[in-house]
């Protein structure tokens, strides 16, 4: 290990030294260090009010992105580690929607405007395993465009953002304690904090208790403030900012 890397282990285990900005590579030790147990998860007011995100990073999403505005479907992404080797894994994208590419361990959706098949995120879970990923410290998707006649509102307003069931999944940690989206033209992600509160409900239920109509407004926001995640936007290949929630 580098000076430089054990100077960044030391900052994320301090957490109240940590920068109001952090690089990419902060983000990496971060994700190295929570991944060892809920014990590492940062408060919430510890968190950065700016992430850049590193080239890598804004690949996947492009892609995803790009992918997904084309043909409707659904892109997933688990960000897999190995503490070993102080390294975060980020997949690449070479495939056609709906097929497992075995050289990438990238999957597609399986239908038009459906949500991610949990079958298939069990594939690639186990094809990462293979390639020596220790686990998995989030999941990044991509949502369809809205093809209804609000669909310009939205747009002008910022409804691009993580829907219950993403935070939902944040949450409960199934795949680490990240959850990141590529959403029209912005990159939403939110992180599991130390005071996260843990929904008792299930998956469907959750969602459709907040995703009900008539929809809340800034859904995510309500919910991060709820339930205490550190929730995240920007524009696509530009840095995260922290969304600004009441108290």
């Amino acid at each position: 290990m580098s000076e430089d890397q054990a100077e960044l282990r030391t900052l994320i285990e301090k957490a109240p030294l940590l920068p109001k900005i952090w690089t990419s590579e902060v983000l990496k030790e971060y994700l190295l260090s929570q991944s060892k147990g809920q014990e590492f998860l940062l408060p919430l007011e510890e968190f950065p009010e700016e992430i850049e995100l590193s080239h890598d990073w804004h690949e996947v999403l492009n892609t995803m992105r790009q992918g997904t505005n084309h043909d409707g479907i659904e892109r997933v992404a688990l960000v897999g580690f190995n503490s070993s080797h102080r390294a975060i894994y980020l997949p690449n994208f070479k495939m056609a929607a709906g097929v497992l590419d075995k050289s990438s361990g990238v999957i597609t959706d399986y239908g038009e405007g459906q949500a991610v098949n949990p079958t298939l995120i069990e594939l690639q879970r186990i094809f990462a395993s293979k390639k020596g990923i220790e686990g998995f410290s989030g999941l990044l998707h991509s949502h369809p465009p809205d093809s209804s006649l609000f669909s310009p509102i939205f747009d002008l307003f910022g409804e691009h953002r993580l829907s219950a069931g993403d935070l939902y999944i944040a949450l409960k940690g199934y795949y680490g304690n990240l959850m990141g989206v590529a959403d029209g033209p912005i990159n939403s992600f939110a992180f599991k904090t130390k005071e996260s509160i843990i929904p008792r409900d299930d998956h469907e239920t959750f969602y459709r208790l907040w995703e009900q109509e008539p929809r809340i407004r800034n859904l995510d926001q309500v919910i991060a403030q709820k339930y205490k995640l550190a929730l995240y936007r920007g524009n696509k290949n530009q840095s995260l900012k922290r969304v600004s929630l009441k108290k």
